[in-house]
């Protein structure tokens, strides 16, 4: 962990990660919820999967939950690094 971690770098790949769950389309704002961009349950799972294989870290379905925005998680996920 000697390398600091880019918060801004991290946002930019969940918004490519999420993009690929929602569409490329989606407008993906700081403080929208996952679930209101059209992130279901049953896609979290795969969804956290993709999040561990590019950060590699262990975020599991509570994870996205208790982290359920772009700014949220972002910051979550910049800790785990």
């Amino acid at each position: 962990m000697g390398e600091s971690v880019n918060m801004d770098d991290n946002k930019i790949a969940l918004i490519r990660i999420l993009q690929e769950f929602i569409g490329d389309d989606a407008e993906i704002d700081d403080d929208i919820g996952f679930f209101d961009l059209g992130i279901s349950s049953l896609t979290i799972a795969s969804l956290c999967e993709r999040i561990n294989e590019e950060f590699g870290t262990c975020c599991d379905e509570t994870d996205v939950f208790n982290n359920s925005n772009l700014l949220e998680f972002t910051e979550f996920i910049s800790s785990q690094q």
